[in-house]
C-alpha cells in the first residue's frame, strides 16, 4: 500500500480530479425493499438539516419492491438524488455496491437503514468523530431501543466459533439475561462515554467509510445476501491497517429489520454466519460452525416443540425453526 494512499486515509484530503469545493462530499446509500416512504422522509429530513462544511450526495437501490415504494422515491429524484431500479432483490451488499458506483466522486460514504430514526445532531456528529478520529477509516454510532438506552447491537466482535457454541447450548442467553451483553457484542457501558472506541466491526445500519477504503476493498463481499457483509467489509478493513470505530455521540433510534419477517431475518442470518466461517476460517471452520448450529437448531425445536404443548406462542416459535432446519439455502457453506 502506497504512501500516499495513507496519507489520503489518514487526513481526509481529496483525491486528484474531484471538486476543488471547499466542502467535503458525503454519499448517503440506502437499499430499499417495500420501505420507500421512509428512505424518503428520512432523506427530506437530512436535507432539512444540512451540516456545515459538508455537501450530500443520496443514492438509493430499489430492491424490486412489490409496493409503490420506486413511485414514491421517483418522487424525490434531483440533481443529489440518484434512484437506482433493480430488477430483482439483490440483498444489501449487492444492492450498496451498486450505490457505490454513484458515490466515487464523494469523500465518505454513509449507509444507512431505512428503519432508523434520526436525532438532529446523529449526522453531525459522527461525521465530527470521523474528523477527531481520521485514522479509524471506519465509523459507527450507538443504536439505542425505545427506552432511548444503548441496546448492544451498534458494534461486534469477531466471530469466533465459540460464540457459536455460546448461542446453541443457550449459553449467549444466560449471558445477556445476566450482563445486559451478548457474547459477541461488546459493553453497553462503553456506549455511556464520551470517547470514541475502537471495536472489530460497527453496525452496518449507520456506518461511515472513507471513500479511498472503500474503493481499495471493492466494496462487500457479494456472497452475503444479508448479515455479516459489514463484518467482513470491517475485517478487510482492519487487514489494511483501518481500526473500525464507534462514536458514542453519534445516536440513533434502530427499528430492528423493519422489512424482514423472523423467520427470514433467522435464515439470511444463520446462513451468512457459515459463509463466514468458511470463507475466514477454511472449510473445517465452516463445517464446524454448521455443525454448531444444527445443534443449536435442534435443541430448540426440542425445547418449544415440548412447550408447544402447554403453550401455544411455543407452537409458533417451534414452526419458525421448522422453516431453519428445512431451508436447504440456511446451511450450504458457498
Amino acid at each position: 500500500m502506497s504512501m500516499a494512499f495513507w496519507a489520503l486515509c489518514l487526513t481526509g484530503s481529496k483525491t486528484p480530479g474531484k471538486s476543488m469545493s471547499t466542502d467535503q462530499c458525503i454519499g448517503v446509500v440506502f437499499v430499499s425493499y417495500n420501505c420507500g416512504r421512509d428512505i424518503a422522509e428520512l432523506i427530506g429530513r437530512l436535507k432539512a438539516q444540512p451540516v456545515a462544511g459538508y455537501r450530500f450526495t443520496y443514492v438509493v437501490v430499489d430492491n424490486a419492491s412489490a409496493d409503490d415504494s420506486v413511485e414514491r422515491l421517483a418522487g424525490i429524484v434531483s440533481e443529489d438524488v440518484v434512484l437506482i431500479e433493480s430488477p430483482q432483490n439483490l440483498g444489501f451488499g449487492r444492492g450498496c455496491n451498486l450505490a457505490f458506483e454513484h458515490t466515487q466522486h464523494c469523500d465518505r460514504v454513509l449507509l444507512m437503514n431505512p428503519d432508523i430514526e434520526l436525532f438532529d445532531d446523529s449526522v453531525e456528529q459522527l461525521l465530527a468523530c470521523a474528523e477527531r478520529v481520521p485514522a479509524a477509516g471506519i465509523w459507527g454510532g450507538v443504536t439505542l431501543g425505545q427506552d432511548r438506552l444503548p441496546d448492544g447491537a451498534n458494534a461486534w466482535r469477531e466471530p469466533r466459533l465459540w460464540h457459536s457454541l455460546a448461542w446453541a447450548t443457550w449459553g449467549d442467553q444466560l449471558c445477556i439475561k445476566a450482563t445486559g451483553t451478548s457474547v459477541a457484542a461488546y459493553p453497553k457501558s462503553l456506549a455511556v462515554g464520551d470517547s470514541p472506541y475502537p471495536v472489530d466491526a460497527v453496525s452496518g445500519c449507520f456506518l461511515l467509510i472513507d471513500q479511498p477504503m472503500l474503493t481499495t476493498l471493492g466494496g462487500f463481499d457479494d456472497r452475503f445476501f444479508m448479515y455479516s457483509e459489514e463484518i467482513d467489509l470491517c475485517r478487510r478493513a482492519r487487514a489494511l491497517g483501518a481500526q473500525p470505530t464507534v462514536c458514542p455521540s453519534a445516536q440513533i433510534i434502530h427499528e430492528g429489520s423493519a422489512t424482514v419477517t423472523s423467520v427470514n431475518r433467522l435464515k439470511f442470518m444463520h446462513g451468512a454466519r457459515l459463509k463466514y466461517f468458511t470463507k475466514h476460517s477454511g472449510a473445517l471452520g465452516g463445517h464446524t460452525a454448521r455443525a454448531l448450529t444444527g445443534l443449536g437448531v435442534g435443541i430448540r425445536l426440542a425445547a418449544f416443540g415440548a412447550k408447544s404443548l402447554i403453550d401455544p406462542d411455543a407452537k409458533i416459535r417451534f414452526k419458525t425453526w421448522l422453516a431453519v432446519a428445512c431451508d436447504r439455502s440456511v446451511w450450504s457453506l458457498r
